[in-house]
């Protein structure tokens, strides 16, 4: 016929399908309140995402919404990584994986709140204060206002030392 069905198994793995079982073990450890076992299969998941779905096809409606699918899971684990790795004290792998949220969606609110709290972990307010400022012009462009998370961070930050 006109269609191809791939058969996972032993001698046949995809990276969506590890992708999805590190989801999936990093919400189950969630859960079940081991978040260092969640951060594991959440960094497992982030190294395997390399960029955009099918990005070596031409644009095709057929599988927009399962870019936008991956792309979104992606955020949000490299977020919780984010969130995780800073509760860990390593600012550094908490910015690499917040950034790399932003890559994938400049108006990730969220990713914005780890790489201040990173900056304000390193003491840095300017860099805190510049990071907010980039977040309010990324939800402006949504017609978004900040989230109470956000303005509670802006307040923080704001605040005489």
């Amino acid at each position: 016929g006109a269609g191809m069905q791939l058969v996972t198994g032993g001698h046949l793995r995809i990276d969506v399908d590890e992708f999805d079982e590190h989801l999936a073990l990093a919400s189950r450890a969630e859960h079940d309140g081991a978040p260092s076992l969640a951060l594991d299969h959440d960094l497992a998941a982030v190294a395997l995402y390399r960029d955009q779905l099918h990005v070596d096809l031409p644009e095709a409606d057929w599988f927009a919404l399962d870019r936008e699918h991956y792309r979104t899971r992606f955020v949000r684990a490299a977020v919780r990584a984010g969130e995780l790795l800073l509760g860990h004290g390593d600012i550094d792998r908490s910015h690499a994986v917040a950034q790399r949220a932003l890559n994938a969606d400049p108006w990730a609110e969220d990713a914005y709140a780890v790489l201040v709290r990173g900056a304000l972990v390193r003491g840095d307010r300017s860099a805190a204060r510049r990071l907010l400022d980039h977040c309010d012009e990324a939800l402006s462009d949504l017609g978004a206002a900040p989230s109470p998370a956000t303005q509670q961070l802006r307040r923080r930050v704001d605040q005489p030392t």
